[in-house]
């Protein structure tokens, strides 16, 4: 049997102290809680619990990269290295439909930056149809990027929309990594 370690066993005594005497808080917490899912159901219980822990989420994404949110524009072509197809106007003035998928429900987008790079652009549309699939994997693919979606772990409106993350395919560091973290 392997030794336990200081750390070990003052995680399993605070873990002992918060179930023998929950607080007033935590109390009220679990009762709003349980009123919730008995006017609702459970997936509002997740919803709270997610909208409560969204900043917290979006503070977790900022420091993975750790990622800074771009001061441009999110442009796929930005994004896989070469330029804007808007050209090098006004943000306020590009069409985005050039920068992104014209026919995707496509909401909340923005792109990451790390060491001062395009490194991510984040979408949280509420839906996505199987056309918006097909029109964000073709387009991926012809500009060697990749995306992944995932129903957890948003900052708008948690468990309300999905998280649609897009990275190159060859930057092992960004694909996959933040959202398997987050999967354990």
């Amino acid at each position: 049997m392997r030794p336990q370690t200081e750390a070990m066993t003052a995680t399993q005594i605070n873990m002992r102290a918060i179930d023998s005497r929950p607080s007033g808080a935590f109390q009220k917490a679990v009762k709003a809680l349980a009123e919730l899912e008995m006017a609702e159901d459970i997936g509002a219980v997740r919803r709270a619990y997610l909208t409560v822990r969204a900043p917290r989420s979006l503070e977790e994404w900022k420091d993975r990269g750790p990622y800074e949110e771009s001061k441009t524009h999110a442009c796929l072509y930005l994004l896989a290295g070469q330029e804007c197809p808007n050209g090098p106007q006004d943000y306020r003035e590009l069409t985005p439909a050039l920068c992104l998928p014209p026919h995707a429900d496509l909401d909340r987008t923005t792109m990451w930056d790390k060491d001062g790079k395009p490194s991510v652009i984040v979408t949280q549309p509420y839906s996505i149809s199987d056309f918006s699939t097909e029109e964000i994997g073709g387009l991926c693919r012809g500009l060697r990027l990749q995306a992944e979606a995932w129903n957890e772990y948003t900052w708008c409106y948690p468990a309300g929309v999905l998280a649609l993350v897009i990275t190159r395919k060859d930057d092992r560091e960004h694909s996959h990594g933040w959202w398997e973290h987050r999967r354990r």
